[in-house]
């Protein structure tokens, strides 16, 4: 499996229209084109928004990334949510796993899991 980690930082004042823009539009257009997404983030301190997409090997990468890009549903995508993005990173795994040890380098973020959750996740790029 291969993973693409996107961490956005979104524009100040914008992270809860953001976050509505993408589970009414993104969400819901890679759900119809068969591209999960793994897993989501907010820290509302920095204004960053990490998300992770999922792909069997990299010719599903290909044909799902073709999809997603060619759909109709696109435009939309773009007048909701990409004005609201000031910036957005993106990395792609390369096959190996996640380190299980510490990383001192890495920032400590606590998903958008619920109160109480004491599930940490370090995001390295």
């Amino acid at each position: 499996m291969l993973a693409q980690i996107r961490l956005y930082t979104i524009n100040k004042g914008e992270m809860d229209t953001f976050l509505k823009n993408f589970q009414e539009v993104v969400i819901l257009l890679h759900q119809r084109v068969g591209l999960p997404i793994l897993a989501t983030w907010v820290d509302r301190s920095q204004n960053e928004f990490i998300w992770v997409r999922g792909f069997e090997d990299p010719e599903d990468r290909e044909r799902k990334l073709k999809a997603f890009r060619e759909s109709p549903e696109m435009a939309d995508v773009h007048c909701r949510v990409a004005d609201k993005v000031a910036k957005m990173e993106c990395a792609r795994s390369r096959g190996r796993s996640y380190r299980p040890q510490p990383d001192p380098d890495a920032r400590w973020l606590r998903p958008n899991c619920g109160a109480g959750s004491g599930i940490s996740l370090a995001v390295v790029v």
